[in-house]
């Protein structure tokens, strides 16, 4: 596998910059999400390491190698996308073992079956090699999808949000095994998703995207706790991060470039007795934990109810905050304090 160096690049279609700058280093090994809302630039600059794109300015590097202009077909990556794109006559083998059979690979036909092998062991696909790849569920194509692009050993795994089709199980599943074969396998990847849950459970460092700009790179937990603006701050968690006016819940700016602040839904306590007066606007129960909007001073907040806590809509309570965990914003939306 190689390290991926991002180096300034910058990419306009017509008039909208889609990629602005982007600088991200991607280490030997390393699983790499970039994650942002649609039009956040995610998938331009996946296609631009892959060699689909050419950027107007800044180089990609492979281990120190200038790739930037060199052609997509020489550039040794694998993209796994969001649509199966199988063969439909193949069968699972055949699709899985058809880019070993390039011209350029000159593989043996037992060493095809044995790579074949291995990785559809890992997928847990090794009884469906005889399958029609139209005879399989949603989840068993997009693993022999993924197959596909892991039997090669490129230099680099590329992939646009290729779990977002399956449905909440199957994505779980897969994310975990997944994971596990990235690890395995030491596979360099750079992933791209929309899905918060995703970044969270797969990444070793997540890419915060805005608008074509990287605002944040940094290990997940690290991201939710300390974000550099509120745009990073939105982006992980949910329910939303909840920003409010200084004086809020009692909870005052520390600096006089504070213009508002941020605090988690779990830093939020309802009680009984003390703190601000808060009526209960919803209750949503969701199995284990459960999600309450409150109103206070003309402000919504969300807070998750302990275990201990049972209150209903319309019900009148108070809130308090842990001021150890306050994210302060300037004008910009910058982070000025954490906690």
């Amino acid at each position: 596998m190689s390290e991926v160096i991002i180096d300034n690049v910058c990419m306009a279609f017509n008039d909208v910059q889609a990629v602005k700058g982007v600088q991200l280093t991607i280490a030997d090994g390393e699983f790499v999400v970039l994650l942002g809302p649609t039009g956040a630039g995610k998938t331009s600059t996946l296609r631009l390491v892959a060699g689909l794109e050419m950027p107007d300015s800044g180089r990609v590097l492979f281990d120190g190698e200038d790739v930037t202009h060199l052609d997509a077909s020489l550039r040794d990556v694998t993209f796994v996308f969001q649509q199966y794109s199988l063969y439909p006559h193949y069968t699972v083998y055949e699709n899985m073992s058809f880019p070993l059979k390039a011209p350029g690979r000159k593989m043996k036909t037992h060493d095809i079956k044995a790579r074949v092998g291995e990785i559809a062991e890992m997928l847990r696909i090794s009884h469906k090699l005889q399958n029609k790849a139209t005879e399989l569920s949603g989840g068993e194509m997009q693993r022999v999808s993924i197959g596909r692009a892991l039997v090669r050993s490129p230099k680099v795994f590329l992939m646009d949000e290729p779990l977002s089709s399956l449905d909440a199980k199957l994505r779980e599943d897969l994310r975990v095994e997944l994971k596990r074969i990235q690890q395995d396998l030491g596979a360099t990847i750079l992933y791209v998703t929309h899905d918060q849950l995703e970044a969270m459970t797969l990444a070793d460092r997540i890419g915060i995207l805005e608008q074509g700009e990287l605002v944040q790179v940094g290990q997940p937990q690290d991201v939710y706790e300390k974000p550099w603006n509120i745009n990073a701050a939105r982006r992980l968690g949910s329910p939303l991060i909840n920003i409010f006016d200084s004086g809020a819940l009692g909870i005052n700016a520390t600096t006089e470039q504070t213009r508002s602040i941020g605090l988690r839904p779990e830093d939020v306590v309802i009680n009984r007795t003390a703190g601000s007066a808060a009526t209960v606007m919803t209750v949503e129960h969701l199995g284990a934990e459960s999600v309450v909007l409150l109103e206070s001073d003309g402000q919504h907040i969300h807070s998750f109810m302990s275990q201990d806590m049972r209150v209903h809509e319309g019900d009148q309570v108070f809130v308090t905050g842990n001021l150890n965990k306050i994210i302060e914003f300037d004008q910009h939306g910058t982070a000025v304090a954490n906690g």
